[in-house]
């Protein structure tokens, strides 16, 4: 049997038991928060994306000029007159564009929006350019 040398078998000082516990607990803690950090929380953004008129069936069309006139279908219409044409066509699916004047006001653009969105139809493109 060997004998017992004290030596080598000399404990911790107590500083040095405490720095290595403080180690420890700064690489625990930094594991914890930068685990957080590789995968943030975030929200979905949806990004408008493009769609061509021509392809779709039942395209209904509203054209709003620089002063604010209101043409359905190449026709002078009032904003009540737009109403009951558009609830003539609301149990067909149908696309509704609206071509906006990039002067006309952005209030008649969302009384039109709204409009549509009430009439129940759900595919309501807003077009921005400068021919009307």
């Amino acid at each position: 049997m060997m004998p017992y040398n004290k030596e080598f078998m000399k404990p911790f000082h107590p500083i040095l038991a405490v720095a290595f516990l403080n180690l420890f607990l700064l690489l625990f803690l930094l594991l914890i928060f930068c685990s957080s950090l590789a995968k943030p929380a975030g929200f979905e953004i949806r990004m408008p994306r493009a769609v061509i008129s021509e392809g779709l069936e039942n395209n209904q069309a509203i054209t709003i000029t620089s002063e604010n006139v209101l043409y359905f279908n190449g026709k002078v219409v009032t904003l009540n007159e737009l109403k009951k044409d558009l609830s003539k066509a609301v149990f067909k699916p149908q696309n509704i564009f609206i071509h906006a004047h990039r002067h006309s006001s952005m209030g008649r653009i969302m009384d039109v929006w709204d409009l549509c969105r009430a009439l129940g139809s759900s595919h309501v493109h807003i077009v921005a350019g400068e021919e009307n």
